[in-house]
């Protein structure tokens, strides 16, 4: 299926003095992005609209890579499914036009139950949703957020 996809109209009020998007913009695009995959997920817009589930951003890494100049054409943002957890996704967003990207981050979103204040496990059709989003050749090392530990793996001891 490849990337989940997500269009976002630059705003006048995203762009500093330096007539540059500002980096919480290209912030609020990946969350932007990552809301609408949720609503897609979770089937939102058919579900119960009282069901206390939410998707938390619990980690958020970004790397800006090259300033965005405001332009009429909206910019797309491509989320790719890196790992799916029991109640967790990781993802990697990357914030470009057709020419260049100009962020990519990196995300943990976990399904959240507010009514009993814990994490809610994915339904096997929203995990095989969401594996159709997964990226492609990567190796497991590279599936992991910048500065993730693995609490299972125990650190090498010096020899």
């Amino acid at each position: 299926m490849g990337a989940f996809k997500h269009c976002c109209t630059l705003r006048w009020s995203d762009v500093n003095a330096y007539g540059l998007v500002g980096d919480a913009a290209l912030a609020a695009y990946v969350e932007e992005a990552r809301a609408a995959l949720c609503v897609q997920v979770a089937d939102l817009r058919t579900g119960d609209p009282l069901t206390p589930l939410v998707y938390l951003t619990v980690r958020q890494h970004i790397d800006y890579l090259k300033p965005l100049r405001w332009c009429p054409e909206p910019v797309e943002v491509r989320l790719h499914v890196l790992r799916t957890r029991p109640a967790a996704v990781e993802l990697l967003a990357e914030v470009s036009d057709n020419a260049r990207i100009y962020a990519r981050a990196w995300v943990l979103s976990v399904c959240w139950d507010t009514g009993r204040a814990r994490p809610h496990l994915l339904s096997h059709a929203q995990l095989r949703m969401l594996e159709g989003f997964m990226l492609q050749g990567l190796q497991p090392e590279s599936r992991r957020l910048p500065g993730h530990r693995d609490p299972a793996r125990r650190p090498e001891s010096p020899s």
